[in-house]
């Protein structure tokens, strides 16, 4: 999917870091599709994590490092809706940042 030095760029709803209740009005609005459209399609694929639209931001970290990324950071980007990612490659160990090598 990407060259050694490449990245992926995801973005994805910007939840709030953790749950609290009452949630904002932009986090009832991300619950409510979460349970009635992302929560179920996701649900109805194989071999799914059954993940809806809450993801908060350390799930899609966890979701880049499974899938063999070497690590995913949250860019600096200002928006009332949604959060960007930078998924950054696995190096080579012979390239690997110290940091990088002791994941």
């Amino acid at each position: 999917m990407t060259t050694d030095d490449g990245h992926v760029l995801v973005v994805d709803e910007q939840t709030e870091d953790a749950f609290t209740a009452p949630g904002s009005e932009m986090e009832r609005l991300f619950y409510g599709c979460s349970v009635t459209i992302c929560l179920p399609d996701g649900r109805s694929r194989e071999q799914s994590v059954g993940t809806g639209t809450m993801m908060r931001a350390d799930t899609p970290r966890k979701y880049a490092l499974d899938a063999g990324f070497g690590d995913a950071e949250v860019l600096p980007i200002e928006h009332p809706q949604f959060r960007v990612y930078r998924l950054k490659p696995k190096r080579p160990p012979e390239r690997a940042t110290e940091q990088e090598r002791q994941r």
